[in-house]
C-alpha cells in the first residue's frame, strides 16, 4: 500500500515543545462531582465511548499500557514504552479543520517506533489529507488510519504500535449481487515480528489458505511458521522452520484474523500414542496357522484363479524378503506380526461390509489381495504412483510393506470392510481416529502402473490430510505431513533423506535408520524416493522409484550426497 507523505529524520520531534504537557495535571483533573477524570475515562474507554466534550489537556492511560495526549477532546500525543507518536491538526483561524464528516484534519504525524522516526506530513496532500485519520472514539481511540488512493487498502497502525493491513475484496452474494468487504491482509509489530495471512481460493475471498508467521527468538534466531488449510476442511497443519530440523507438525483449527488483525486459532493435539490395540483387530493366529487359513481363504475367493501354488509362490517371496531383514539385525516384523498379516488379508473377504465399502465388491476384493500380496513380495516393482502426487506417501507404503506390513494390510482390511482407516495409536483422548474414505476414493480406478491396493493406501492417507477427492487437486505432501501420515498408520515417524531443503544426512544415520526404522525417505527437487537397503558388502544403498521399477536400484553414499 502507498504510504502518503514524506518519510524523512525529525529532529523536532525529539525536542518538540512540551509546554502544553505543563498543563497537564491528569490526577488533579474532577468533573463536576469530583470523580478523577483520568480513572473515569480509562473505565469508559473500554467499553468503547469516551465523553463527548471536555476542555484542555488531559493524559488517559489504556490497559495495554498506551499513555494519550489529548487536547480539547482530540488525540494529540501516544507513548507506548519507547514507541511515540505525535499528531498536529491543520488549522485555520485558530480552529481545527474539519471534514465533511466532522473528523479532525491530521497536518503532520510524526511517529518514533523502534528507534525508526518518520514523518507523514498529510497537509503537503491537499484534498487527500482525509486519507490520514485518526480515530478519536471508540475501541479503536488513537489509531492512526492511513487509505490508499483508491480506497481498497488501508494500514492502521494502533496504540501499542503494531501495524495492521487490510484491503477490500468483491464478495459474491445470492444471484449476481456482491458486495465489497474487508480481509485483515498483514500484522506488523515494533519487535520486527509479522504475520502474513493469504487467500487463495478466487470463489472464496475471505477463505483463509495459509496464515505465514515470522519473529525472532531471544536468542536471535530467525523463525518463519506455516499454517496451511488442508483441503477443504477447516484443520490447518502448522510447521515451523528455523528452531529445530525435528521440529514436529501441531495441527489448528478455527484459524481467522480478529477485527484488530491479531491470529486466532485452537490447537488440536494430534499426537499418537502407540499402546492398546485397537479392540476391533482381533486377536492373532500363530504364524502357520494364520498362513494355512489365509491359503484355504484364497483359494475359496478364486485369488490367483484359485491357484494355491501361485499364492504360496508370493508368500514365499516375501517372507524369504523379511527373513533377510532379520538374520542382518534390522527392523523386520516377527512371527506374530506376519500372523496378523496373513489374518488381515482374509478379514478382506470374510469381514462383514458396512458404510461405504459396500462399493468394494467381490471381484475387487480379490484384485485387493493379490495386488496386495504382490506389493509384499515385491514391494520395488509393485508400489507405483500412478499421476497423482503421492511420491512421498509411496515412500511410506513401501517402508510398511518392507518393515510393517500388518499394518499396511490392516488399512487395506479396513478400507474394504468398513470404508475408513484407522490410526495405529491413540490420541491424547484415548481415542483411535478414524478417516473416512469416499466412495470414489473406494472404487478401483486403473492409473498407469498403480495397482488396487496403491491406490487405497495413497487414498486414504490423502483422505488422512483432509483432501476427499480422487487426487487429481493433491498438490504433493510436506515432510510434516508425511511424518503425520506415518504416525497414524503405524505410530512411528520415517527417517528422512532431504537433498531438497539441503538437510543433508551422514552415511552412518541412513544405515542406523534402515536398521531401526525401516525405509528412509529421499527427497529430491520436486519428488520423492524411498531408500530401503543398505549393503555393506558393496557399500550401496537400494534406492525404490514409483515409476513400474524405472529407476530403481543401487546407488553409492556419493550419488545420494551423503556424508
Amino acid at each position: 500500500m502507498d504510504t502518503p507523505g514524506i518519510l524523512k529524520r525529525d529532529t523536532a520531534f525529539e525536542a518538540k515543545d512540551r509546554a502544553a504537557e505543563k498543563e497537564v495535571r491528569p490526577f488533579a483533573l474532577m468533573d463536576q462531582a469530583g470523580v478523577n477524570l483520568l480513572n473515569r475515562l480509562d473505565r469508559i474507554e473500554h467499553g468503547g465511548k469516551l465523553p463527548e466534550n471536555f476542555n484542555g489537556a488531559i493524559e488517559i492511560k489504556k490497559v495495554n499500557g498506551a499513555m494519550f495526549e489529548m487536547h480539547d477532546g482530540l488525540v494529540c500525543g501516544i507513548k507506548n514504552g519507547a514507541n511515540e507518536l505525535a499528531i498536529e491538526y491543520q488549522k485555520r483561524d485558530g480552529k481545527v479543520v474539519l471534514n465533511s464528516a466532522g473528523e479532525p484534519q491530521v497536518a503532520k504525524i510524526v511517529a518514533n517506533v523502534g528507534n525508526n522516526i518518520t514523518e507523514i506530513d498529510a497537509a503537503a496532500l491537499g484534498s487527500a489529507s482525509s486519507r490520514v485519520k485518526v480515530v478519536q472514539k471508540g475501541e479503536g481511540v488513537g489509531s492512526v488510519v492511513i487509505t490508499s488512493e483508491d480506497g481498497r487498502t488501508s494500514s492502521t497502525l494502533r496504540t501499542d504500535f503494531c501495524r495492521v493491513e487490510r484491503e477490500k475484496v468483491s464478495v459474491a452474494g445470492s444471484g449476481s449481487s456482491a458486495s465489497e468487504q474487508e480481509r485483515v491482509s498483514a500484522i506488523f509489530r515494533p519487535n520486527g515480528s509479522r504475520v502474513d495471512y493469504k487467500y487463495g481460493d478466487p470463489q472464496k475471498p475471505l477463505r483463509m489458505t495459509q496464515v505465514t508467521e515470522r519473529y525472532t527468538t531471544s536468542m536471535g534466531t530467525s523463525v518463519v511458521q506455516y499454517s496451511d488449510r488442508i483441503g477443504d476442511t477447516e484443520k490447518f497443519v502448522t510447521h515451523t522452520e528455523g528452531l529445530s530440523d525435528k521440529a514436529t507438525p501441531t495441527w489448528r483449527t478455527d484459524v481467522t484474523a480478529k477485527s484488530d488483525g491479531e491470529l486466532a486459532y485452537r490447537e488440536l493435539n494430534e499426537r499418537f500414542f502407540v499402546g492398546p490395540r485397537n479392540a476391533d483387530d482381533g486377536h492373532a493366529f500363530d504364524l502357520q496357522t494364520a498362513r494355512e487359513d489365509f491359503l484355504r481363504v484364497a483359494a475359496q475367493h478364486r485369488v490367483f484363479q484359485g491357484n494355491e501354488n501361485t499364492t504360496m509362490q508370493w508368500i514365499n517371496r516375501f517372507e524369504r524378503r523379511t527373513d533377510g531383514f532379520s538374520k542382518r539385525g534390522w527392523l523386520a516384523p516377527t512371527d506374530l506380526e506376519l500372523a496378523d498379516t496373513y489374518s488381515n488379508l482374509s478379514r478382506i473377504f470374510t469381514d462383514s461390509v458396512s458404510g461405504r465399502a459396500r462399493v468394494v465388491g467381490s471381484e475387487e476384493r480379490r484384485l485387493l489381495v493379490e495386488t496386495a500380496l504382490k506389493e509384499l513380495a515385491d514391494p520395488s516393482r509393485y508400489i507405483n504412483q500412478g499421476s497423482i502426487g503421492t511420491c512421498s506417501l509411496n515412500s511410506l507404503e513401501s517402508n510398511l510393506a518392507n518393515r510393517r506390513p500388518q499394518e499396511l494390510t490392516r488399512w487395506l482390511r479396513e478400507a474394504a470392510t468398513k470404508g475408513y482407516v484407522t490410526s495405529r495409536g491413540v490420541n491424547n483422548r484415548g481415542e483411535h481416529v478414524k478417516v473416512q474414505l469416499t466412495e470414489n476414493q473406494l472404487n478401483y480406478e486403473p492409473s498407469w502402473n498403480r495397482s488396487y491396493s496403491n491406490q487405497i493406501f495413497q487414498f486414504a492417507s490423502i483422505a488422512a490430510l483432509g483432501y476427499r477427492s480422487n487426487g487429481r487437486d493433491y498438490g504433493g505432501t510436506t515432510n510434516q505431513q508425511l511424518d503425520y501420515v506415518s504416525r497414524l498408520a503405524c505410530g512411528k515417524n520415517m527417517g528422512f533423506l532431504d537433498n531438497w531443503t539441503g538437510r543433508g544426512a551422514r552415511k552412518a544415520d541412513i544405515i542406523d535408520s534402515l536398521k531401526k526404522r525401516g525405509s528412509v525417505a529421499y527427497i529430491v527437487p520436486g519428488h520423492c524416493m524411498a531408500i530401503d537397503d543398505y549393503d555393506p558388502k558393496t557399500d550401496r544403498f537400494y534406492v525404490n522409484n514409483w515409476w513400474g521399477g524405472q529407476a530403481d536400484g543401487w546407488r553409492s553414499a556419493r550419488s545420494l550426497s551423503l556424508r
